[in-house]
């Protein structure tokens, strides 16, 4: 069995190697998942979002983690399921936000003109897509405000690009408390400066191929989210970074449906 997770995996430490971290923790829950199963589970770490499904679609990847625009394309495609997503402080949802160094002179996303963007990649939810959206409903459109727009491949990435002034802003994820208090941000600990934020996102899912055996997919499905597997759930909450998992609603996609909608033709077509 084959469990991919891409190198622009969203974690919580906003740190350089959070790569690193992602892939730790991901080679932990590949044997806890090989011990749940009874079988062997091979990681394989992709570079892109488009790999992953990919690797759905043509049969060589069996479960992965997906953000919440690539699930939702698998599940339009046919090619994988939504077997549970993660919840972190109660919630599975998220919000997107644009962000730039605490010192910066900029204050207001109108004095971002000219200025030089990094997002994640094209298919990200919380690092490229709802920003844009959100943006866009602000009357901004980003094509002619910024100058400058790069893709880094991971939320790490984003984060550093800003801290060190190499981009003016990034977008990255942000988690509330129901009091609305960050708990979790891509950024981690650092101090930056929210200059929009929008959403709800949902959660990022962990999925399986439609043709995995039905009782591989069962057995996930249990050990996860209705009869917690000690050891399976222990590293999931490592990698994932939450505190339990559920199952998907009927509507867990309708916000990102939404989002996209919201973009121009060119953006939809490659979203879709």
């Amino acid at each position: 069995m084959q469990f991919a997770v891409s190198s622009g995996a969203a974690t919580t430490s906003g740190r350089v190697n959070a790569p690193v971290i992602v892939a730790s923790r991901a080679n932990f829950f590949a044997r806890a998942l090989a011990r749940c199963l009874g079988t062997s589970v091979e990681v394989q770490p992709l570079s892109s979002y488009g790999e992953l499904l990919e690797g759905l679609a043509t049969g060589a990847i069996d479960v992965a983690w997906l953000p919440p625009v690539e699930a939702l394309r698998a599940a339009r495609l046919g090619v994988a399921q939504v077997i549970a997503v993660p919840v972190r402080e109660g919630s599975a949802a998220f919000t997107s936000a644009l962000f730039c160094r605490p010192g910066a002179v900029t204050t207001r996303v109108s004095e971002l003109a000219g200025g030089r963007a990094a997002w994640v990649d094209p298919h990200s939810a919380t690092g490229y897509v709802v920003v844009q959206a959100g943006l866009r409903a602000a009357g901004w459109v980003p094509e002619q405000l910024f100058a400058e727009q790069h893709f880094l491949g991971a939320h790490s990435e984003v984060v550093r690009a800003v801290l060190d002034g190499n981009v003016d802003v990034g977008a990255t994820f942000v988690h509330r408390s129901d009091r609305g208090k960050v708990v979790r941000a891509g950024w981690g600990d650092r101090l930056v400066r929210i200059l929009l934020e929008h959403g709800p996102v949902p959660s990022d899912t962990l999925v399986v191929r439609s043709q995995l055996d039905a009782e591989y997919v069962a057995r996930i499905e249990r050990a996860l989210v209705h009869a917690p597997d000690v050891a399976l759930s222990a590293a999931a909450r490592e990698l994932f970074e939450a505190q339990s998992f559920r199952s998907p609603s009927p509507d867990h996609f309708a916000a990102i449906e939404r989002f996209i909608a919201f973009l121009p033709d060119a953006e939809r077509a490659r979203l879709s």
